[in-house]
């Protein structure tokens, strides 16, 4: 009774249209496949990095289909066209798509979306569409929430990242406190280890190959904790590191990965060094912790030699001293316009001369002093130079310098405490000196006014210390 062609072959007056059953059934499938894409080529999932969608329609139905468009909320498909697709016909090559991964998708930890494929109803123009919810092809759990036999998973793009960072905060330590950089010195070393990633990391530990790191254990850290508590370490400072100049080391963070695979490890970074060298494209710098043992010193001699300038074998006015210095570099950095001035003494040539390390100049200053009278009465003379050069780690700043050492004093005084004995030269003016007069007077013993045998002479001796040094035992 549907059938209103109403067939009556039989010309009874009564149509006999056969029943016929409609079984059209127009249905679409639509799945999106995604690729993650390292787009700055860092080999760290970070915002800006991009995901590419491929889809493939199907004509599941029994219907042909046509105007068939792919449509995405989140995403502008690629070209805005439609296709048609006869029954059991598919499509992978059209449809294209890419998303721009957000810093708000990374702490997520995932970006999920879902496609539409739709296309006109061919049994009903006027109606709903024909449409189907993408699936993604590698979800297994195979949701059907429509019951039309057809999966709609949505796409979920994995975005979890476990990432370490470890920062190494050194201190210098002069243990023995001699204001100098010396063997058995120590550097002090703090650890801050942060969970950068977006996953919580266990059993985390902190290794360094040069010094023991302490206490032994790990730590848990969730995403974003930071812990700058736990973990510490010392190094003594050998010969070895001050001729090097600096010491340099780094140490590691290492948590087993929460995903499976090769642990997560990070090495650490020296946040004082602003190069940010990160070798590992891991986003977090990996800077070693150099300390500077850098040690600009200078070292200066000053020898003396007596001259008796007048040749008369006495030491008296107008007599000299000459003086040679010796400039050593016993820094361990190289040392420019180094030059030497003497508060008594004339220092010849007026000039600078530069000096690496470890070199030493002893033919290049000398001086001359003329002995006074009150130096003779004294009976020494003492000064000092001083040797400055430029501080190359602070030209603007206090120059380097050394007071200057009498080699042959034993005592080697040093009041600055920079290793370089400091003693002043003393030229010995000492000089042991007698002087005697010897007078006489004659006496006319038997008073007969001739001066005959058995008459005397009386003497009287003047006996004077005409040195500068006391003398006893002295005998006539």
């Amino acid at each position: 009774p549907d059938n209103t062609t109403d067939v009556d072959p039989d010309n009874d007056g009564s149509p006999d249209d056969p029943t016929v059953t409609d079984l059209s059934q127009p249905l679409l499938d639509i799945t999106k496949t995604d690729t993650y894409v390292d787009t700055n080529g860092n080999s760290i999932i970070d915002a800006g990095d991009t995901i590419n969608y491929v889809f493939t329609v199907t004509n599941t139905g029994n219907v042909d289909l046509t105007g068939i468009s792919v449509t995405d909320g989140l995403v502008t498909v690629t070209p805005a066209t439609t296709i048609d697709l006869v029954v059991g016909a598919s499509d992978n090559s059209t449809y294209t798509a890419s998303y721009v991964i957000t810093a708000a998708d990374i702490t997520a930890g995932s970006f999920s979306n879902t496609a539409v494929a739709s296309a006109l109803n061919p049994l009903n123009p006027l109606g709903p569409p024909v449409e189907d919810d993408s699936d993604d092809p590698d979800d297994t759990t195979d949701v059907d929430p429509d019951n039309d036999g057809s999966p709609d998973d949505p796409t979920v793009t994995d975005l979890r990242q476990p990432l370490l960072d470890i920062t190494k905060t050194d201190t210098y330590v002069d243990t023995n406190g001699n204001s100098i950089i010396d063997a058995g010195d120590t550097i002090n070393y703090v650890f801050t280890v942060t969970n950068t990633g977006n996953v919580d990391l266990t059993g985390i530990s902190v290794t360094d190959a040069l010094v023991t790191v302490t206490p032994a254990t790990t730590i848990d850290l969730v995403v974003g904790a930071s812990d700058n508590s736990t973990y510490t370490a010392s190094y003594t400072i050998t010969a070895a590191d001050i001729t090097a100049g600096s010491f340099s080391n780094t140490a590691v963070a290492t948590a087993p990965n929460p995903l499976g695979g090769a642990d997560i490890t990070d090495d650490s970074d020296d946040p004082d060094n602003t190069t940010d060298v990160d070798p590992d494209n891991d986003g977090s710098p990996d800077d070693p912790t150099v300390t500077n043992l850098s040690q600009p010193l200078l070292d200066i001699t000053k020898t003396d030699t007596y001259v008796d300038t007048n040749g008369n074998s006495i030491i008296d006015a107008g007599d000299t001293i000459n003086y040679v210095f010796t400039v050593t570099n016993t820094g361990n950095i190289d040392l420019f316009n180094i030059q030497v001035t003497d508060a008594l003494a004339t220092v010849t040539p007026a000039t600078t001369i530069n000096l690496v390390v470890g070199a030493s100049d002893n033919s290049t200053y000398t001086a001359s002093y003329v002995i006074t009278a009150a130096d003779i009465t004294a009976g020494s003379f003492s000064n000092q130079a001083v040797v400055s050069a430029p501080n190359p780690l602070d030209p603007t700043g206090p120059p380097v310098e050394d007071d200057s050492d009498d080699p042959d004093d034993t005592t080697d005084v040093d009041p600055d405490n920079d290793g370089s004995p400091d003693d002043p030269t003393v030229t010995d003016l000492r000089q042991p000196l007698l002087d005697i007069t010897k007078t006489d007077t004659y006496v006319d013993t038997n008073g007969n006014s001739i001066i005959d045998a058995g008459d005397t002479i009386n003497y009287v001796f003047t006996v004077t210390n005409t040195g500068n040094v006391d003398l006893t035992g002295i005998s006539v």
